[in-house]
């Protein structure tokens, strides 16, 4: 979700969850945290709009027909997942 999340620390050459740049940039600014939930609202509202024209949508990867049918089984249950 954020940047924080998978910060890399050139110097040790480690990837962990940054909690202070989480809560400096966004973890105690309610107004932010209130932008992102509406932001994800939004999106969550236009995808389920479109949902039966995305599923309809051909996904073709240009490889075999086992990962064209693989990728529209993700497409659904990601769509799926999102609207319920």
């Amino acid at each position: 979700m954020h940047v924080a999340s998978n910060y890399f620390d050139s110097e040790t050459n480690t990837t962990y969850m940054n909690h202070s740049m989480y809560l400096n940039s966004l973890g105690t600014h309610p107004d932010r945290l209130k932008n992102l939930h509406f932001l994800y609202a939004l999106v969550v509202r236009a995808v389920s709009r479109i949902h039966d024209q995305l599923l309809i949508h051909d996904y073709s990867t240009g490889l075999c027909k086992q990962d064209h049918d693989k990728t529209f089984l993700y497409m659904s249950e990601l769509l799926t997942g999102m609207i319920s």
